[in-house]
């Protein structure tokens, strides 16, 4: 396995414990996502239907718990490195946890009382 596959996987080991000991939220993933994507937390906010400051928080609890920093803040936010492997993986996570529960979202919903 070349370097850049155990980076991967070591972020993905990182994530899942992280996660599973419940430490961060599949939420605070989602948010971080949605910064990456409009390099701008009033408008990943809006998108969310929550604050900035409210979603800027979460993001700098997010970085303190996985040790760096995942957005550049000066002159716009610019996504680092060690954010573009980590998000990357992150959207993967999301990815995959939306395709799981897509079937799900076309069954009709029944419920039996007896």
């Amino acid at each position: 396995m070349g370097s850049h596959q155990n980076d991967a996987q070591t972020d993905r080991n990182l994530l899942f414990r992280l996660i599973v000991s419940g430490q961060i939220s599949l939420t605070s993933l989602v948010e971080a996502l949605a910064v990456a994507e409009h390099r701008n937390f009033r408008k990943a906010g809006e998108t969310l239907r929550i604050s900035q400051s409210a979603i800027s928080n979460r993001i700098a609890t997010l970085e303190d718990i996985i040790g760096f920093r995942l957005f550049e803040r000066r002159n716009g936010v610019h996504v680092t490195y060690e954010g573009q492997q980590f998000l990357s993986v992150i959207n993967e996570a999301v990815s995959l946890i939306d395709l799981a529960l897509r079937p799900t979202r076309l069954l009709p919903v029944t419920v039996d009382f007896h």
